[in-house]
């Protein structure tokens, strides 16, 4: 597992500490747009496992929050390695 499963949500630190090096300021500079827009956001980004697997993401997230820059989102995640 790359990021905790016990529960339903992850904090950016938690996701930027497993995310490729490389994704991580593309990822917060598309977030950071989601967030002050409060459209929708689709990022692809990498992730690192502990053992060095890396495996393919694509998350598209939103922000119900009417206050602008939001300060919360949320969307999904697709393993898309295999594609």
């Amino acid at each position: 597992h790359f990021l905790p499963s016990d529960r339903e949500h992850v904090t950016i630190a938690e996701l930027l500490g497993v995310m490729h090096p490389d994704d991580r300021t593309p990822f917060i500079a598309a977030a950071w747009r989601g967030l002050e827009s409060g459209e929708r956001t689709v990022v692809e980004y990498r992730v690192v496992a502990p053992d060095g697997t890396v495996r393919w993401i694509r998350g598209v997230g939103h922000t119900s929050d009417k206050t602008r820059p939001a300060t919360t989102s949320s969307g999904i995640v697709e393993d898309t390695t295999e594609r």
